[in-house]
């Protein structure tokens, strides 16, 4: 049970980086639009409203990276809170 544990950290980590790297590029280097960013998840009429490709993709590589971050967190929980129950 220890592996995967870390290993899952490991992988929220790096998809948190991932997440930083994308916001920085698209939207810049202001610390409430990274943190926003980590709650925003942009509807499908959002997507289509948008006129900028950029715009774009950055809404869906942030939709992507969100539902990734929010999956490995509850899976990091979910052992977590079984390994400690064990030990």
């Amino acid at each position: 049970m220890y592996i995967p544990l870390i290993v899952l950290c490991a992988v929220f980590a790096a998809i948190t980086l991932v997440k930083i790297v994308v916001a920085i590029r698209y939207r810049g280097a202001d610390i409430a639009v990274i943190l926003k960013s980590f709650f925003r998840i942009y509807s499908s009429m959002e997507l289509k409203m948008t006129s900028s490709d950029k715009k774009r993709s950055y809404m869906k590589y942030n939709n992507l990276l969100n539902s990734l971050l929010y999956t490995f967190f509850a899976l990091l929980l979910v052992l977590a809170a079984m390994y400690l129950k064990y030990v």
